[in-house]
Formats: structure tokens, sequence, C-alpha cells
């Protein structure tokens, strides 16, 4: 049964189509709300811009994190992502585990997520049983601070 299987029919010939794949993910993913339009290519962009804190290998890395780094949101029914004022209780519980929908998305593939690495968002990090960060997520986080000092970081 399992010689049946089909095996994986897409390889990206270079990171920039992986990168270009990512962005329209991200782009999807940002589609859920008009408050979110633009979010993950800016995020992604902030991190691959950090001047002096990634080598460039790194610097890869994080941004394609950036750029998917909230898929996990297209499993939350738009209508809580665009309801006005604070969430209720139950609300929140139906975003909480946008984290964990991201991860599962990027465990699709290899190419996404790398065996020794638990892809998840910046969010889960208030929940105490939350998985550990990937090497890109930690790189990205590291970078924020900087980011977010220099003027222009859109």
């Amino acid at each position: 049964m399992v010689d049946c299987e089909p095996q994986p029919g897409r390889v990206f010939r270079d990171n920039a189509v992986l990168d270009d794949a990512l962005a329209g993910f991200g782009d999807a993913a940002d589609l859920r709300s008009p408050w979110f339009t633009g979010h993950s290519s800016r995020v992604a962009r902030m991190a691959r811009a950090a001047p002096g804190q990634l080598e460039p290998a790194a610097a890869g890395l994080v941004y394609r994190a950036g750029l998917v780094h909230d898929i996990g949101r297209v499993a939350v029914p738009t209508g809580i992502w665009e309801k006005p004022g604070a969430l209720r209780p139950e609300e929140r519980e139906l975003v909480r585990p946008h984290p964990y929908h991201c991860g599962r998305i990027l465990a699709r593939s290899p190419r996404t997520s790398p065996p020794d690495q638990t892809p998840v968002s910046r969010h889960s990090q208030s929940q105490p049983a939350a998985p550990r960060l990937s090497r890109a997520r930690r790189l990205l986080f590291s970078a924020l601070p900087q980011l977010l000092s220099e003027p222009n970081h859109s």
C-alpha cells in the first residue's frame, strides 16, 4: 500500500520561488480581514531589514517565517477578526489556537517545517504549554527590539 502513495510533487527550484509561494499564502491569510491587509509581508520585510542583526542565511529564514507567521488565522471565523470591540472569553478561545493551526499547516511540507523545528506564532508565548520556538521565530523575536526602534519600520 505504501508503495502506491504519491511522492511529493512540488519542488522549488530556488529560495526566490519558495518566497513567492509563501508570500501568496501569507497574503491569503491576511485577506481574513481588511485590518490585516499586507501584515505578513510587512512583518517579513521588517525582519529581513534588521540591520546587522542576522547573517544572510538566517535573514532568509526569518523573512520566510514572517511571511507565514499568522497563517493559522485562516482557521478562525472571519466574523471574529472583524468584530468591533473586545472579544468575549468564548471568542478569545476561538482565536487562541491559531498558532497551533499555523504549525499544522506548515508541518505539511519539509521545506516549511524541518523535523527539528516546531513552528509557533508569537501569540502562543503566553500559553503555558506552548511548544518551543523554532530557530526562525527566535531570530525574528531577537530582531524585534531593534526593528521597532527604527524610525521607518513599515
